[in-house]
């Protein structure tokens, strides 16, 4: 009756994921340190960079800080538990995958304006350096 399936990243993702084209900063909403910069983003996940810490299994209260206001809003603060994590090339440097928690209307709105914004940079991007 059950089917044995392999979840890798590809077949695990079900939402649409931007990449960050700029620097934006995640910082812990306790301590106020940065805790690494966005990379990617989808409605129910991203990506960091950064020193952390990131403790797999570990719930954190974040806030996005974003370049400019979106809906009145200079950052988007959520709750993520961290799914795992990496280190990088780069000494003492991971990436982490957090899964958002709790996710309220307001914050998924803002999260899909966020994602609208930065897509539409990329593609200005890409489209500039082709050609």
């Amino acid at each position: 009756f059950f089917r044995l399936v392999t979840i890798t990243m590809t077949n695990k993702r079900k939402d649409r994921r931007i990449y960050a084209p700029d620097v934006l900063p995640v910082k812990d909403r306790v301590s106020c340190l940065t805790l690494g910069f966005l990379r990617d983003l989808s409605v129910h996940g991203m990506k960091l960079t950064g020193k952390g810490p990131f403790t797999q299994g570990n719930i954190y209260k974040l806030k996005l800080v974003l370049p400019r206001a979106i809906m009145g809003k200079r950052s988007v603060e959520l709750e993520a538990c961290c799914r795992w994590k990496t280190k990088t090339a780069k000494k003492d440097v991971f990436d982490a995958g957090f899964q958002i928690a709790q996710l309220s209307e307001d914050v998924e709105l803002l999260l899909l304006l966020v994602q609208a914004e930065y897509a539409v940079k990329m593609m200005d991007t890409e489209e500039s350096t082709v050609g």
